[in-house]
């Protein structure tokens, strides 16, 4: 939800978007109060924030929607004349530069070497998970287990992020706020 939502609010900036001011954006109750702080943070002037209960399903006279922001980062548009791939580099450079300013993160020279460790996930584990870390701990490694930390401690240890060791999940949005990590 974090990972596939945040980038896109980019989008609300298009002149498009604007001319349809007053915007609401709609946001379920699953986002913690961090969370909608950061989001609040992001959105243009013209853009009010409602939080909805997730169960239940909001008519609106008019919509906009966010599309997923893609490109193949050779010679993309400022608005995202998309092909498949990635979020633009004007995107990341935004969405970093903004969320680095409100949780007050200062990113540090990076020095870091983080496994993102799944021990608490209900799926998707990895098999010998203790094998793992203490391997990696031996040889200088953080072992982080994401879902543990307020989302501006994590925004921080990205942010130091010289190397991470991670399998899969939405924890890896946090490269977003990586400066220029080696991921494993």
């Amino acid at each position: 939800r974090w990972a596939d939502s945040i980038p896109r609010i980019y989008a609300l900036y298009h002149p498009a978007c604007a001319a349809c001011a007053p915007v609401t954006l709609f946001v379920d109750d699953r986002f913690s109060g961090e969370e909608l702080g950061i989001i609040e943070h992001l959105l243009p002037e013209y853009v009010q924030l409602e939080v909805t209960d997730s169960a239940v399903r909001v008519q609106a006279d008019r919509c906009i929607y966010l599309p997923h922001l893609s490109s193949d980062r050779t010679g993309h548009s400022r608005w995202f004349s998309a092909s498949a791939g990635f979020i633009p580099n004007e995107c990341l450079d935004w969405l970093r530069t903004e969320v680095h300013a409100v949780t007050g993160c200062e990113p540090a020279a990076p020095f870091r070497k983080l496994y993102v460790t799944r021990r608490n996930a209900k799926v998707r584990r990895v098999r010998n998970e203790a094998e793992v870390a203490d391997y990696l701990t031996d040889r200088g490694f953080e072992v982080v287990a994401l879902e543990e930390r307020p989302f501006c401690e994590q925004v921080q240890l990205f942010a130091e992020a010289e190397v991470v060791v991670a399998q899969h999940g939405a924890g890896l949005i946090n490269l977003l706020f990586a400066q220029s990590p080696r991921v494993l």
